[in-house]
């Protein structure tokens, strides 16, 4: 990943903390890389 998509996952992760559907999603995904 290049630093904006890494800033850009970390925002997601900020904000995906009041969606756990959302976090645990992101979670899944970037597990899959």
């Amino acid at each position: 990943l290049d630093s904006s998509s890494h800033e850009e996952l970390l925002s997601l992760l900020c904000g995906a903390r009041t969606s756990p559907a959302i976090h645990q999603f992101l979670v899944n995904s970037l597990g899959e890389l």
